[in-house]
């Protein structure tokens, strides 16, 4: 599992664009909607330098009226291509969350409830 995790976190930041943000495929352009997922698997790390940048990113992609452009997501079976208004702005505020919240040890159940 460690070793997983460790080669997950390598990836991540392999994957991490110049601009802090990421792209759905390697060599396009930062998206939103990837950043936003780099963004909350980065929170968990020890170096927060990639979180950082990525929440940086996000604000970059406001428009004048306060929303957020995003490109459209894609729903399998593919091709077929949705749009869902406000799904930009909810994974930024949903990652700008992580970002601001302490990240807390996991407890199993029993020390848990002593503590809770």
């Amino acid at each position: 599992m460690r070793r997983m995790l460790e080669r997950t976190n390598v990836l991540l930041r392999e994957g991490c664009n110049e601009d802090g943000g990421w792209s759905r495929q390697a060599g396009e352009a930062s998206d939103v909607i990837s950043t936003a997922y780099g963004l909350i698997a980065m929170c968990g790390q020890d170096d927060p330098g990639a979180a950082v940048d990525a929440a940086d990113f996000l604000p970059t992609a406001r428009r004048e009226d306060g929303g957020i452009s995003a490109t459209s997501d894609s729903i399998g079976p593919r091709p077929f291509i949705f749009t869902v208004p406000s799904l930009a702005e909810v994974f930024t505020l949903l990652a700008l969350g992580h970002r601001t919240t302490q990240p807390t040890p996991w407890l199993p159940p029993r020390a848990r409830s002593a503590t809770w």
